[in-house]
């Protein structure tokens, strides 16, 4: 199929699941599209051109072979979840902290070390899975995330959480286990 001669006023939801480690050609002009499901393809890459898809609310990338993202995709404003879990991201682009609506980002199974301190930058972000990463730390500005409920960073290698952790007044989950925490803040939960 090819998504050039599609002849649609709207697509809402494609799922392009029959395609193996390429995106079909004219995908980038689907700018109508609000759930994108791009799981299991084994991609190793996104096309320079991927935040031309400005309507997407959705965006999986579940179990690719993604090593890192195009910057094209701080384009994508209305952006509301985000799931690059089970890929091969060893550093989260700067630029993810310029994603205004995002609410839920899943990062889990990936080669993380670090975050940038953009993150903090996500003001609406609810839920952040980080888990069975390589994470030595998180930057102070983590504290930032005013609407974080849920944060997940299970099985990394943390000696430490920032201060800023003392912040996040709406977290009511946090997952910390096989880290190598000695102690956890006092400022948690106050």
């Amino acid at each position: 199929m090819d998504l050039k001669e599609l002849r649609c006023n709207k697509v809402d939801w494609i799922e392009l699941a029959q395609y193996r480690d390429r995106l079909p050609p004219g995908f980038v002009q689907l700018r109508s599209l609000t759930i994108l499901g791009l799981n299991d393809m084994s991609l190793t890459n996104l096309p320079p051109d991927f935040g031309s898809l400005t309507s997407l609310q959705s965006l999986e990338l579940r179990e690719n072979l993604l090593k890192t993202l195009p910057e094209s995709l701080s384009q994508l404003s209305k952006l509301e979840r985000l799931d690059l879990g089970d890929n091969e991201i060893e550093e989260l682009p700067h630029y993810v902290g310029n994603l205004p609506s995002l609410q839920e980002l899943w990062l889990d199974h990936n080669q993380l070390q670090h975050l940038p301190p953009e993150v903090g930058n996500l003001k609406k972000l609810a839920c952040l899975d980080i888990s069975e990463n390589r994470l030595e730390d998180l930057p102070n500005e983590i504290g930032g995330l005013e609407s974080l409920t849920d944060l997940h960073l299970s099985q990394n290698v943390i000696e430490t959480l920032p201060d800023g952790i003392g912040h996040l007044h709406k977290l009511t989950i946090l997952k910390v286990d096989q880290n190598r925490l000695a102690i956890l803040n006092t400022n948690i939960g106050t």
